[in-house]
């Protein structure tokens, strides 16, 4: 088992990984930086990931620099969130090797905030 032991669960293949949550089956899920060389946005590309017996997997993106898995329950069913190309985040959830964008919550529409974050 996991507790009072310090395990390398290894990356995607940057210098970075991050384990954020856990399940009773020792599923793992956080994020992995996928390699040393910043990414399309000149900022590193952070991966969703989960770990399951020394083996990483990577539960890709909706096409931004950063997907980040928050929590995995007992089904081995993972939540989170990733940005798309416009870098806005969409919750996801992750089952099964499928990432299903559940889009935003309702609120101020995106080009609202970006109007809001531009105009100071």
């Amino acid at each position: 088992m996991w507790v009072g032991r310090l395990h390398d669960l290894g990356t995607l293949g940057g210098p970075n990984s991050i384990a954020i949550g856990i399940n009773n089956k020792s599923r793992v899920v956080g994020w992995s930086q996928v390699s040393l060389v910043p990414g399309d946005f000149g900022i590193p590309n952070l991966h969703a990931a989960i770990w399951n017996g020394g083996k990483i997997t990577d539960m890709g993106s909706f096409g931004g620099p950063i997907s980040l898995a928050l929590s995995v329950n007992n089904q081995d069913i993972a939540v989170g969130q990733s940005m798309l190309s416009s870098f806005f985040p969409h919750a996801f959830v992750w089952q099964g090797g499928v990432l299903t964008d559940l889009g935003t919550l309702p609120g101020i529409p995106p080009a609202a905030l970006q109007e809001s974050t531009t105009s100071g």
